[in-house]
């Protein structure tokens, strides 16, 4: 194969792009869907619905990974995601949007699992929680504009330039990803579990996806409805919700940066224990602010914790499982992570109904210690 570095700058190129994009979408969307008429509950009802559709196609889009490569599912979930997105600026109520919301949150979610492959087979065990801190720091790059840009946008001119520059942004990805060489034919050397029993590979895996889903849960809790909340707690406007999603982006840029080095020095699983330790205080305090910018600060740093135990979560899969079995250790981890935030979503709208808008960081801060468990459970 060619140097598999171009591959990794074209990915690189892909990753920023599609972060852009969906920074511009996602941090905003729950205030997009209540301007369109639905409740707090609907909201939380229509984010969980789209979800749990993305989690049940994840397997099955992972199984076409395996079988055609995972640049092909790239560039299909690249062409259905600037497809959907564009097609937001023509809605006129919430369940119009219903659909198109499935459909961009599917193609998004796909892309994850066939970006976190593709990472593992061009890479050796060494370097890979490294590559995948550096490759995730796309994501902080266009959270740290996006989301500021999509509400100075929002507040001046409305709501249509924003997905039409996230349409476009998208499209401009496909370029990129068909320059990125297919590696499926790669020797995939650096898997782990080839001489496991079958009782203890199904052991690990679960605990892996309980893991993952009770830290989509705890995150998912309190960040689905977030800007929602920032608007109606300190009546903040569009912009300054954006501006808010932009100091979490920073973090997450922080955190990633910083976990590609800490995690040359430092055991996996004491790493993800320790992140989600600190996390717990953090989500506990927050109802008690009264202010947007230290509320701002905390939870970028509680997020920012939550992100830097990405690259470590990946390459533990990888490591667990053998190496021809990672698309659908992917697709297993991935359902897991849009079960927790589908559930999250739902749990939050009901939660906020009922109880109140701070039982939610409440929600967040138990479900933080629950997550603990399972890594406790897991071998080293």
């Amino acid at each position: 194969m060619e140097n598999p570095k171009k591959s990794l700058y074209a990915l690189f190129i892909v990753n920023l792009g599609i972060a852009l994009a969906s920074e511009l979408i996602i941090p905003l969307q729950p205030l997009f869907i209540q301007r369109l008429g639905a409740s707090i509950v609907e909201v939380g009802v229509i984010l969980s619905i789209s979800g749990f559709t993305a989690t049940a196609l994840i397997i099955p889009s992972s199984l076409i990974a395996e079988k055609y490569g995972n640049k092909k599912v790239i560039i299909l979930s690249i062409i259905f995601s600037s497809i959907s997105v564009l097609l937001y600026t023509v809605v006129k109520n919430w369940v119009q949007l219903s659909p198109l919301i499935i459909i961009y949150t599917v193609s998004f979610t796909v892309f994850i699992p066939a970006r976190m492959v593709y990472i593992a087979e061009i890479s050796l065990l060494e370097n890979r929680a490294s590559i995948y801190g550096l490759m995730n720091v796309a994501w902080p790059l266009g959270t740290l504009t996006a989301p500021v840009l999509a509400g100075a946008i929002v507040d001046n001119y409305g709501w249509m330039p924003v997905f039409i520059i996230a349409s476009i942004a998208m499209a401009l990805c496909l370029a990129p990803a068909w320059m990125m060489k297919e590696v499926k034919s790669l020797s995939k050397n650096g898997g782990g579990g080839e001489g496991w029993s079958f009782r203890r590979l199904l052991k690990t895996m679960s605990l892996l996806v309980v893991f993952h889903m009770l830290i989509s849960l705890t995150v998912g809790a309190s960040n689905s409805l977030l800007s929602i909340y920032a608007s109606e707690r300190f009546n903040a406007s569009t912009t300054q919700v954006g501006f808010m999603f932009s100091i979490i982006g920073l973090a997450t840029l922080v955190s990633q940066l910083s976990a590609a080095y800490v995690l040359k020095k430092m055991d996996l699983k004491r790493f993800l224990q320790l992140c989600i330790l600190l996390m717990i205080p953090l989500y506990a305090f927050l109802p008690f602010v009264r202010d947007l910018n230290l509320f701002t600060t905390i939870y970028a740093i509680s997020y920012g914790l939550y992100s830097a135990t990405w690259p470590a979560s990946a390459t533990l899969v990888t490591m667990a499982i053998p190496s021809s079995k990672w698309s659908i250790g992917m697709g297993f981890r991935q359902t897991a992570v849009r079960l927790g935030f589908s559930l999250a979503s739902m749990i939050a709208g009901l939660l906020w109904s009922s109880l109140g808008p701070s039982s939610v960081f409440y929600a967040s801060s138990i479900l933080a210690i629950l997550t603990i468990v399972p890594l406790l459970l897991f071998e080293k």
